[in-house]
């Protein structure tokens, strides 16, 4: 059996909307840096590329001088692939910590399920005043109809974020997805998770609270995705 890819965390989504507040929670009377993966803003968003249309809607939540936090919800693939993520990140430390749930209910194009949860730890590094860099590492599991059991994961991913100007900016983004133990499935060898992926995002923002976002990313399978996404900072 033919099955897509278990498990997709790009970076680029998640950090755009879920780490720590620079100084405050933003709104949308604020000019929204959408480049620094620091700000961390209420949000509705809107896409449509290769895997099909996307909605989401994000909130933003202060805990304290220190701490913001963040939940997101998401449907993707023609809203057959329901996310959910929760992120609490540190002012004055740069640091971050999200949850990230992912569920697949035509998984494998085939009207399966697949359930994937991961935790994410993360670390803001500038290394200019154009030039961010900000390593994540995450650990979970992944399963689906086909498997009889659940695999754990480890995660890898970078971004590196370049302004252009101060409305566009680039993003480039590498990930790894690597199994400890194998998926045994249903009628077929057990499944070992080697997985490369990488995608790369430039982002115009317009009216200081809204953002165009062009999206294309690529695998060691030889799979090609692109995305075009409208959000607007509540």
């Amino acid at each position: 059996m033919n099955h897509k890819p278990l498990i997709s965390i790009p970076i680029a989504l998640a950090l755009s909307t879920a780490a720590y507040a620079e100084s405050s929670i933003k709104n949308s009377n604020d000019t929204i840096d959408f480049s620094d993966p620091t700000v961390i803003y209420s949000s509705v968003e809107a896409a449509y590329g290769t895997e099909g249309t996307t909605l989401g809607l994000g909130l933003a939540i202060p805990i304290d001088e220190s701490w913001g936090a963040l939940t997101k919800y998401e449907a993707k693939e023609d809203l057959n692939l329901h996310r959910i993520r929760a992120a609490a990140t540190n002012t004055d430390l740069g640091t971050g910590f999200m949850l990230d749930y992912i569920w697949d209910t035509n998984f494998a194009d085939l009207g399966a399920s697949s359930h994937s949860l991961v935790l994410n730890g993360l670390q803001v590094m500038p290394l200019s005043e154009k030039l961010l860099f900000v390593p994540m590492i995450g650990a979970g599991f992944t399963t689906n109809d086909f498997s009889e059991n659940q695999a754990a994961i480890g995660m890898l991913q970078a971004m590196l974020v370049y302004n252009v100007t101060s409305d566009v900016w680039v993003n480039m983004i590498p990930q790894y997805t690597y199994s400890f133990n194998d998926l045994r499935l249903e009628n077929t060898e057990k499944q070992t998770i080697r997985k490369y992926e990488f995608e790369s995002v430039v982002g115009y923002r317009f009216n200081n609270n809204q953002n165009i976002r062009l999206l294309y990313k690529y695998n060691e399978n030889k799979d090609h995705e692109a995305t075009v996404s409208y959000t607007y900072a509540l």
